[in-house]
């Protein structure tokens, strides 16, 4: 059975309102929110919102503490932290800083629900779905930065 993207989409967002960890183990933890700013970067190449949806989630199945980090010495120095079909989730900064992998996945789904990061684009998905949008940008957040690209 397949499900429509924007039902995805909204069947999505419940669920990550379920998916953090309690205010109890937040505690425990002892894991910071930090605060970011998303920037939209959207162009007729980005991926489509539900592959990147679906790579965010990838990151929020991560255990609260799971480290992502970036591991290129050189170069762009930017690590692929998370891909699903043509979308890739990429965490950008100096050599081996790091932040919550399932903190990543939930700044990604923020920026996705953002109303003028996706455009509309018509096509076919990979799963046979129609694919209604497209999305891409980046998020600043403590010296590091996360792009969505393909």
């Amino acid at each position: 059975m397949l499900l429509s993207p924007v039902f995805q989409l909204l069947l999505f967002t419940s669920l990550l309102h379920h998916s953090g960890p309690s205010a109890v183990q937040a505690a425990e933890a002892q894991i910071p929110q930090p605060s970011y700013i998303p920037i939209c970067e959207t162009s007729l190449s980005s991926p489509s919102s539900v592959s990147v949806i679906s790579a965010a989630k990838l990151l929020l199945a991560n255990p609260p503490g799971r480290r992502c980090e970036q591991n290129n010495i050189s170069g762009t120095r930017c690590t692929t932290i998370a891909a699903y079909e043509g979308a890739k989730i990429g965490l950008c900064g100096n050599y081996k800083s790091w932040i919550e992998c399932a903190h990543v996945g939930r700044m990604v789904v923020s920026l996705a629900l953002y109303k003028d990061c996706s455009i509309p684009t018509v096509g076919r998905g990979k799963d046979g779905g129609v694919d209604l949008r497209r999305f891409g940008g980046q998020i600043k957040v403590e010296g590091l930065k996360v792009v969505i690209f393909s």
